[in-house]
């Protein structure tokens, strides 16, 4: 909160409230997966199998960033953590997925169960399943962040 006072007598010129959650989409995991079986995107079964071991009334953030910045950043980053031995599902066709969407930005969210992660991809408008991808071999509880994938 923000609040603005006349420097003289400290009285109230103005007061702004920013809601940090206001606009943001969230599904439940009971909705990502009815969407995931109802795709035929490649690696929709790879992030079911994640998705089906969590809570499903839990709720995950769809966040919008670049396809073909996202696309890149996942070849490199984890094409590093399948050669230092994390198991690396679906990675290909993740990517191959988002380049031709190039500088638009689709839907993600990420979901994690015991020392797996998922990755899926929504089309613009954030409905259909674009495409999906998993990581396996994390430490329990630990893993990546909704933004930083």
């Amino acid at each position: 909160m923000t609040v603005v006072l006349f420097a003289t007598d400290r009285t109230l010129v103005a007061a702004t409230a920013i809601d940090r959650f206001v606009g943001l989409v969230h599904i439940t995991v009971e909705e990502l997966c009815a969407r995931l079986r109802v795709s035929n995107a490649p690696g929709v079964e790879l992030a079911l199998e994640v998705a089906s071991q969590c809570r499903s009334e839990e709720r995950v953030r769809i966040f919008e960033q670049g396809a073909l910045s996202t696309a890149r950043t996942f070849l490199t980053k984890y094409t590093m953590a399948a050669e230092k031995g994390f198991d690396v599902r679906g990675l290909d066709g993740f990517a191959r997925a988002l380049v031709p969407l190039g500088s638009e930005q689709p839907g993600f969210c990420t979901v994690q169960a015991d020392a797996a992660v998922a990755i899926t991809a929504f089309t613009p408008g954030r409905i259909d399943v674009l495409a999906a991808m998993s990581v396996g071999g994390l430490s329990p509880q630990t893993g990546t962040t909704e933004e930083n994938g």
